[in-house]
C-alpha cells in the first residue's frame, strides 16, 4: 500500500473510499493473492496458474501507460478491456495488454474525465509541472501531467 508524502492544496476533493475485494473464497486455491485481496496477473491477465485468468477490479495487473507497473484499478472501461484481453488469451490468441485507464464523471453539470496520471497512486508530476489549456475559472480546461520535464 502506498502512502502520500506531499500535501496538495485544493478547493474541492473527490475521493472514493472503501473498496473491498471479495476474493476470500480463493485463499486456499493456490492462486497468488496480495494481502488486500487483489490477484497477481501478468500482461496477459494470467495468474500463477496457467489456465486461470483474472480481470476487472481484483486484477493486480500491469498498466501499459504506467511503464507496466502493476495496479488494481476499479473502473468500468478497464474491466471491459480486461474481459476482452483475457478472452483473447484464453483462446490462444496471445496478446499483451496495452491499458491506458481513464475515468469520467459528471459533477455540478460539468463532465470530468482524465487519463491514468490523474489517479493519485499513478501521478508522478509535481503540481508545479501541470500544464493547463483553457480557462480553469470557467471549468473549461484540460490539464496535462507531463513526465520527464
Amino acid at each position: 500500500m502506498s502512502t502520500c508524502s506531499a500535501t496538495l492544496k485544493a478547493d474541492l476533493v473527490i475521493m472514493g473510499v472503501g473498496s473491498t475485494y471479495y476474493t476470500d473464497f480463493l485463499k486456499n486455491s493456490g492462486i497468488d493473492m496480495r494481502e488486500d485481496g487483489t490477484i497477481e496477473t501478468n500482461e496477459y491477465l494470467q495468474t500463477n496458474i496457467s489456465n486461470v485468468y483474472v480481470g476487472g477490479d481484483m486484477a493486480y495487473a500491469p498498466v501499459w501507460s504506467h511503464d507496466n507497473k502493476k495496479a488494481a484499478i476499479g473502473h468500468y472501461q478497464l474491466a471491459h478491456y480486461h474481459g476482452k484481453m483475457a478472452a483473447l488469451n484464453m483462446l490462444g490468441k496471445r496478446k499483451a495488454m496495452e491499458a491506458v485507464p481513464y475515468f469520467w464523471t459528471m459533477l455540478l453539470g460539468k463532465g470530468i474525465s482524465g487519463g491514468s496520471a490523474v489517479f493519485v497512486d499513478h501521478a508522478t508530476a509535481a503540481t508545479d509541472d501541470i500544464i493547463y489549456a483553457g480557462n480553469v475559472d470557467e471549468l473549461k480546461f484540460v490539464a496535462f501531467y507531463p513526465q520527464g520535464r
